[in-house]
């Protein structure tokens, strides 16, 4: 029983088995039937794929194969063993056969599917077999062809080197041959020259004895002859003294009879006769004022301001007086006949420091012998050629007799005036006539005019005879020391060749020790006292008479001057106020200043009850020391600043000039000394945008200067309100000027009008708050003048926000703090608020022209003009702005000049324009775009005022085809710029009889839109449904008016769309209109003519009718006053340094005479010069314009210019052959090919000299882009007229530019000036971008231009140009050529490394834009940085970066104090640098004037750093202290470096290549930027839209042969 159990249990388990087989082989058959049907789709096979794939069925049918039989053996053993009878066997054999039939059959079907793949195999396998069969064969041949072919070059290299041998041995044995003979030859040939000069050395020696016979008797000769020579010579010297003594002392003589003759009497003014009218003056200032009265101490006070030697000088008719009077006189003729006669060949005096002076002439006298006879016979002939270019009708001889008798003049009688002067003209002429004689003696006259009171020997001391034997007067409130003696008449010495010093004029002097000197000085001390006295006792008589005193007197009328007590104090005569102020305590006294020339009032000041003489003096030194004019302040009140109505006088009431003002130069002291203590404020960062001041500079000579800033003083307590204006829908121009005053008019704001300032654009400023956050309003159109709006009148919605509230005085103590960590966030706001203010008056005034935000032309009568030509004037107006300077607000106020269209008739305009332009109507429409006029055909038109309300219409252009294209009835226009005879347009009449609206068109506007009136009868014959009727018809039907010259263009005042037609004859120019559009050659020059003025003209233009038109006076600007704003009268001082020049360094170390920055290359080379193998010249001729040569000339001037290029230092091949082309016009294609054909290596670069029949702009810039971009060689212009003069110094300006275009170097500067330049770590980088002018295509784009540096020298700065988007500032591709320019400092200036430092000039960047460059440009000077630098330098933080912005658009000026500090023309001295009094303390900036102005006033270039990363990182070294006199120095001294002029120029030259480069670029473009211009004409399309096409970046691609060089010089 259990075995039975255990026997189905045991059954069980293996149905389940084989039920699990089962369905296993199911699965595999499923696999393996899946497989093969893929198989069989799969189309032929790879064999080798087959093979493998049959491999793998095999080996897993073997598997199944093996797997079943085991399994049956298995299940047959079990079924054996398990089931015990026969019927259980049965049914499993079944089973079992039935499994088995089916492994059988799945066996025959896959051995059937495994012979199919085996035949396929095998197929597979003999077509591979036949493939590798065909393979080898292939193979076989192949190798056996290349073996042939070996072998075949082998045999041919063989053969062709056996020919070359044989061909070499050959050629070998010729020039061995040929060398024998030669040798032979020259043999034999030197041997004869040996015997040759064997027997003339033996003739030489023979005559060389016999000459030093006859040279050993000249010497004995010569002894004889010196011997003599020196006797006479003796005899000679003492004759010439003699003379000399004479001459001289007739002209000392002859001065002090000019002073006894003249100056012995005083005038009538000087004397005082009867009742002393001091005192009369002082009590009764109503009957002398205007009288012309003077006396003795006025007569003083005048001439102490005009020299202070009268200081000392009592003015009356005692001996004493008459004495020093005379003395005086004396001094200040001698003075003259030293200053312009003699002193210009005197050096001592040439520099400030005489110990300096002579060893510095020490040093010229040994270097003038030391080189040789020839330059110290120069330096004579010069300077003999000065003295006798001398004469007395020289300007600078006339201006100082001149300037002696204006010093002496209130000590002269008007009678004896001309007398006076053509006696002192004679003393002059004989002076200079004694001096040439002087000079051309080989001794030396030395002329000393400082006495010195202890040399006995030199100097005679004068006194009076009678006063030397009296005891010396004392008194102890004189003192005489620190006064220096005075000289009457200089001393004279003679210093032969030999060195013996002879006098020929003994000096005289007067001691202030001397007894005549101490008895004036009491003389004058005791009419003082005697004056004061007087004053005192009328002061008391008047008092005394007075009945009874109020204790409140109120002010008397001052016009009026009657005999109320008041004292009026006399500028001009600048009496002491202690005088004026002694009174009585309870009356109140009114002190006035009065200007006796004028007899007004200027102003007046109330002086408190009790105020003492201490307080009035207390406040004149405190005004002294700040440097404000005519204020009179109490120690008790604030300092209120009086505004002068007489004139912005730039002096103080002495007429001494101001210092610069203390406050602000204590402030910046403390700055300074904060930083040479070290850490504090230097090393804060004031702003994380901009580096701070490292400190103010140091170096160079100081001075004091004016500048064009007048100081604004808000009221401590002003609150400003700012509003912004949105308008809608949006307006501009005249018309939102309009709306903004329509609104100010409205009623609700009539409380608030004197409150008010706006720009008129979109803010409003209120010392008064308006309304709390925002008001909306409707405003419907009107027209000045107008009283109600028109019936289609457009409404404007106006939303005014508040925008907040500012605090002026938070920006005055943020300016006057020296807390440089401070920060105020509304100094821009606040700054603009106050220029909106300053412009305000301008801007609302109609007798103002205002252009832009900032300039403003006076329209009056008197206002200066200048006619430009082709209907534009020139006006003079002014640019104001008010900017912020450290402890005070400046106005900056500045002479502006502009072009204006002519007020004339509009046909009158055109007649001038388009005779100066060809009538070129492309041009002349450009030219009247936009300009406004007023209409006359129609009936004046006037308010309920009576006042006239002009018709004003703006010009969009000239007739065209394309006009109202989208009307129903588009008007006719026979073409463009068509006149009115062939304008039409249609005039519609719905009811078939005109009405009285057509008759009243302006022409060309559809009746239904525009109604007017007009007269009644006329076009009677317009049929209904109206006819197109030309202007020329309608004016003359409807308006009664015959066109005068149909042939002048329409203008439409309409629109394209919608045109409206007039004729220039019944329009009118309307004034003050700025013109936009370019000016022509000729326009500049006559602008320039009338802009070039002398700075101190400029500067009194400025104080004085500059605060007229900008509103700085109270009187015509009453907002000054309603908002508590006054400016000082005047212009502000600064002070200044003048930093010396650099030693400019030439080949072989030669320095040129530097002067006024300025030299000369006389036989001087370049320093290195350039190679010029391959050079010719091509000249351009035109039809009409006559050639400057004929072939002989020619040919003669460029073989002179040829040898000036080899004498200034320039290896040049001479010129092949050139050629002459005959052109009609710049577009002329034979100019590009002429340029192609130039012989040479086209691969190389090249030089053209071209030769241009005039200056033609159009033609410069054709040629330019043929020879830089496209055929690439260099081209050098000149016009023929000049070149064919051959002037040297024309050639050496031209030698310049070849130079530079050749790779060579012009000059150097002395490389101790260069400072971290000269390590040959720091490459210097030039930036610029050019926009597009007025009057260029609109698609003209803008361009960047950069150059840099490629050594220490400086002297090669090769360029790289980029177009970008349109008025752009900010470079878009910096980072590429950035990084061409560092791998030129590499391959071109041969460095292992790229630079350690970046410095950056960039240059045409706005004050607005400063954080912008580095925001934008930086980081792609970084990126380009860190590209192409190792990384072993990025992560040393290289390179280190500096970006200075160069500004030249500014409107600061400086003028000299003194003549001392003024050049040639009268501007501040070249190397003039300005850091303080107009900057902020927390910027690093300086103005620097490295140049010398030719004329007009210079203008300083300003330099901002707005990073640095070199020179604060770096250890100032002497003689600098600072950073700041680092940068400053090195600035200024590459002003010098400019190749292409040999003087400083005014940018430095990284900013100004870069400059000139992106103008380059302007030629290459110049059919878009010079499109639609008086100065160019480039074709255009007939309806003068233009055909431009756009910028590509190749039309600025210059050619590889010039990519690395200075192609743009």
């Amino acid at each position: 029983m259990p075995k039975h159990t255990s026997g189905v249990r045991g059954g069980s388990t293996k149905r389940r088995d084989i039920a699990s087989d089962e369905n296993r082989d199911q699965e595999l058959r499923s696999a393996n039937s899946v497989d093969l049907s893929h198989r069989s789709t799969e189309g032929p096979r790879n064999p080798a794929a087959v093979l493998a794939s049959s491999n793998g069925a095999l080996q897993r049918l073997a598997g199944i194969a093996q797997y079943f039989e085991s399994s049956f053996n298995q299940d047959i053993d079990a079924l054996e063993g398990a089931y015990g009878t026969e019927m259980d066997r049965d049914n499993e054999i079944r089973k079992l056969s039935e499994a088995l039939e089916t492994l059988t059959y799945f066996k025959s079907e896959e051995l059937e599917n495994l012979r199919h793949e085996n035949r396929e195999l095998k197929a597979g396998q003999e077509d591979c077999d036949q493939e590798r069969k065909r393979c080898q064969t292939m193979q076989a041949e192949l190798e056996a062809q290349h073996a042939k072919a070996e072998t075949d070059r082998e045999e041919e290299y063989k053969r062709k080197w056996q020919d070359e041998k044989a061909k070499f041995k050959k050629q070998m044995k010729v020039m061995k041959a040929e060398f024998e003979a030669e040798s032979e030859g020259k043999v034999r040939e030197l041997e004869n020259e040996n015997e040759k000069l064997s027997a003339t050395n033996e003739r030489l020696n023979q005559r060389l004895s016999a000459v030093e016979e006859k040279l050993e008797a000249k010497k004995t000769r010569h002894a004889r002859v010196e011997k003599s020579l020196e006797d006479d010579n003796k005899r000679l010297t003492v004759e010439l003294k003699q003379v000399n003594v004479e001459k001289f002392r007739h002209i000392s003589d002859a001065v002090k009879a000019v002073s006894a003759k003249y100056f012995q009497k005083l005038p009538e003014r000087a004397m005082v006769v009867g009742e002393d009218p001091r005192v009369f003056n002082l009590i009764a200032p109503s009957l002398s004022a205007g009288h012309g009265i003077q006396y003795p101490e006025a007569v003083q006070q005048e001439l102490s301001k005009l020299n202070t030697i009268f200081d000392s000088t009592p003015i009356s008719q005692t001996e004493i007086s008459e004495f020093l009077r005379l003395s005086d006189v004396q001094h200040v003729i001698s003075t003259c006949l030293y200053d312009f006669v003699w002193q210009p060949f005197f050096p001592l005096i040439t520099l400030p420091n005489p110990d300096v002076v002579c060893r510095f002439l020490e040093a010229v006298s040994k270097s003038l012998s030391a080189s040789g006879g020839r330059t110290e016979s120069a330096w004579r002939v010069l300077t003999l050629r000065g003295i006798d270019d001398l004469s007395v009708e020289s300007s600078g001889v006339e201006s100082a007799i001149h300037r002696v008798l204006e010093i002496l003049r209130p000590l002269t009688i008007p009678s004896e005036l001309a007398e006076l002067e053509k006696d002192l003209f004679d003393i002059t002429k004989q002076s200079i006539t004694l001096w040439k004689v002087a000079q051309k003696d080989e001794a030396r006259f030395v002329v000393e005019k400082y006495p010195d009171s202890s040399d006995k020997e030199n100097w005679h001391a004068e006194d009076i005879h009678v006063l030397k034997e009296a005891p010396m007067p004392r008194d102890e409130t004189i003192d005489t020391a620190g006064i220096k003696p005075l000289c009457l008449f200089p001393n004279i010495r003679y210093i032969s060749p030999r060195g013996e010093t002879v006098i020929v004029h003994e000096g005289t002097t007067l001691l202030p020790n001397s007894h005549v000197w101490i008895q004036g000085m009491l003389e004058k001390k005791q009419h003082e006292e005697e004056l004061a006295k007087a004053v005192l006792d009328a002061r008391s008589k008047v008092n005394a008479r007075r009945t009874s005193f109020a204790t409140e007197i109120p002010p008397i009328d001052i016009k009026a001057f009657s005999f109320h007590p008041t004292i009026a104090i006399f500028h001009d005569y600048n009496l002491p106020p202690t005088l004026l102020l002694q009174c009585p305590a309870e009356i109140e006294v009114t002190v006035v200043v009065v200007t006796v020339a004028a007899t007004r009032v200027v102003d007046e000041v109330e002086v408190e009850a009790g105020a003492t003489a201490r307080d009035f003096e207390a406040g004149e030194a405190e005004d002294e020391a700040e440097g404000l004019q005519w204020r009179f302040i109490r120690q008790s009140s604030s300092p209120n600043s009086i505004n002068s109505n007489e004139s912005h006088n730039t002096r103080t009431p002495d007429h001494s000039i101001p210092p610069p003002n203390a406050q602000v130069t204590k402030v910046e002291d403390l700055f300074q000394k904060s930083l040479s203590a070290g850490g504090g404020l230097g090393s804060l960062q004031i702003d994380v945008k901009f580096p701070s001041r490292p400190g103010y500079g140091t170096r160079g000579q100081k001075v004091i200067l004016w500048t064009n800033y007048f100081e604004l003083i808000p009221s401590p307590d002003l609150l400003l309100y700012r509003y912004n204006v949105a308008v809608q829908p949006v307006a501009t121009g005249k018309k939102l000027n309009q709306i903004i005053k329509l609104f100010l008019q409205l009623p609700e704001y009539s409380d608030f009008r004197d409150d008010i300032v706006t720009d008129f654009k979109s803010t409003l400023v209120s010392r008064r708050r308006l309304s709390p956050g925002t008001a909306e309003w409707a405003i419907r159109y009107r027209a000045e003048g107008e009283d109600e709006p028109q019936t289609n009148a457009q409404t404007y919605r106006l939303r005014v926000e508040e925008t907040g509230t500012l605090t002026v005085s938070e920006l005055t103590d943020y300016l006057t703090s020296t807390n440089m960590s401070m920060a105020y966030a509304d100094k821009l706001p606040v700054l603009q608020a106050l220029n909106i203010f300053l412009g305000h008056y301008a801007k609302s005034s109609p007798a103002v022209a205002n252009v832009g935000s900032s300039k403003s032309f006076s329209l009056t009568q008197a206002s200066p003009t200048w006619d430009l030509g082709a209907g534009l004037s020139a006006l003079r107006g002014f640019f104001s702005s008010v900017r912020a300077a450290t402890c005070r607000i400046l106005v900056n106020v500045n002479v502006s000049h502009g072009a204006f269209y002519d007020a004339i008739p509009l046909d009158q305009l055109i007649q001038k324009y388009g005779s100066a332009n060809q009538f070129n109507r492309v041009k002349l429409q450009s030219f009247l775009k936009r300009v406004r006029v007023r209409t006359i055909h129609l009936g004046e038109k006037k308010n309920r005022a009576g006042e006239s309300i002009p018709r004003v219409k703006t010009i969009f252009g000239l007739a065209n085809k394309q006009d109202g294209h989208g009307l129903e009835h588009p008007p006719r226009v026979q073409s463009f710029g068509a006149g009115p005879k062939d304008v039409e347009f249609f005039l519609s009449d719905s009811s078939g009889v005109p009405s009285s609206s057509s008759t009243g068109q302006t022409a060309g506007t559809p009746v239904s839109k525009k109604k007017g009136k007009g007269k009644k009868g006329l076009g009677q014959n317009v049929p209904q449904g109206g006819r197109y009727i030309s202007v020329f018809e309608f004016f003359k039907s409807v308006h009664g008016r015959s066109i005068t010259n149909p042939n002048l263009p329409v203008v439409n005042v309409g629109s394209k769309d919608n045109p409206s037609y007039l004729p220039a004859e019944v329009c009118i120019v309307m004034p003050g209109q700025n013109s936009q559009s370019k000016l022509d050659p000729a326009q500049t020059q006559q602008l320039i003519r009338f802009a070039v003025r002398k700075p101190w003209e400029n500067a009194n233009s400025i104080t004085q009718e500059g605060v007229h038109t900008v509103g700085l006076l109270p009187q015509a600007n009453v907002n000054l006053g309603r908002y508590g704003i006054s400016v000082t009268a005047g212009l502000i001082t600064v002070p200044g340094r003048v930093l010396t020049e650099p030693k400019i360094r030439y080949k072989q170390d030669k320095s040129p005479f530097v002067r006024g920055g300025s030299w000369n290359m006389q036989d001087i080379k370049f320093n290195t010069g350039g190679t010029l193998r391959n050079w010719t010249y091509l000249m351009i001729s035109m039809g009409g314009l006559p050639d400057p040569f004929d072939q002989a000339g020619l040919h003669s001037t460029i073989a002179q210019f040829h040898r000036a290029l080899q004498d200034m230092g320039i290896t040049a091949a001479a010129p092949t052959q050139g050629s002459r082309i005959v052109v009609s016009g710049p577009d002329d294609t034979r100019i590009e090919t002429a340029l192609k054909n130039v012989p040479g290596d086209p691969r190389q670069a090249r030089l053209v000299l071209i030769i241009l029949p005039t200056a033609h702009t159009l033609l410069y810039n054709r040629i330019k882009h043929a020879g830089d971009v496209k055929v690439g060689l260099h081209t050098v212009c000149v016009v023929g007229s000049k070149f064919a003069k051959a002037q040297p110094q024309y050639f050496a300006n031209v030698a310049l530019k070849f130079n530079l275009k050749l790779g060579g170097i012009n000059q150097l500067v002395d490389s101790t000036r260069l400072g971290i330049i000269n390590e040959d770590k720091t490459m210097v980088v030039g930036v610029d971008v050019t926009h597009p002018s007025p009057g260029s295509a609109s698609n003209a784009p803008s361009v960047a231009g950069m150059v840099a540096s490629v050594d220490r020298w400086l002297g090669q700065w090769p360029a790289d140009l980029r177009i970008q988007e349109s008025r752009k500032e900010m470079v878009s591709e910096l980072d590429s050529m950035l990084k061409s320019r560092l791998r030129l400092w590499k391959t071109q200036g041969k460095h292992q490394v790229f630079p350690e430092n970046l410095l950056v000039y960039r240059d045409g960047v706005s004050e607005g834009q400063y954080a912008t460059v580095l925001d934008t440009e930086l980081p792609l000077l970084r990126k380009a940085c860190a590209e192409i630098y190792p990384p072993s330098d990025t992560k040393k933080g290289l390179p280190h970066i500096t970006i200075i912005i160069v500004g030249k658009r500014h409107h600061t000026r400086f003028y000299p104090t003194t003549t001392s500090d003024a050049d040639r023309s009268s501007n501040p001295k070249n190397g003039t640098v300005v850091d303080r009094g107009v900057t902020e303390t927390r910027n690093w900036d300086f103005f620097l004037q490295s140049h010398t102005a030719l004329q007009g006033t210079a203008r300083p270039a300003h330099y901002y750093i707005v990073l640095d990363e070199i020179f604060a990182k770096r250890k100032v070294s002497p003689p600098f202290q600072n950073v700041a006199d680092v940068l400053e120095d090195l600035t200024h001294s590459m002003c010098y470096l400019f190749g292409r002029a040999t003087k400083a120029v005014s940018i430095c030259p990284p900013a100004y290549y870069a400059d000139i480069v992106c103008e380059r670029a302007r030629c290459y473009l110049s059919g878009l930027f010079d499109v639609l211009t008086p100065s160019g004409t480039p074709a255009q399309s007939i309806s003068g839209e233009g055909g431009n096409t756009e910028a590509r970046t190749e039309d600025v691609l210059i050619h590889p042969n010039l990519r690395n060089t200075m192609f743009y010089i």
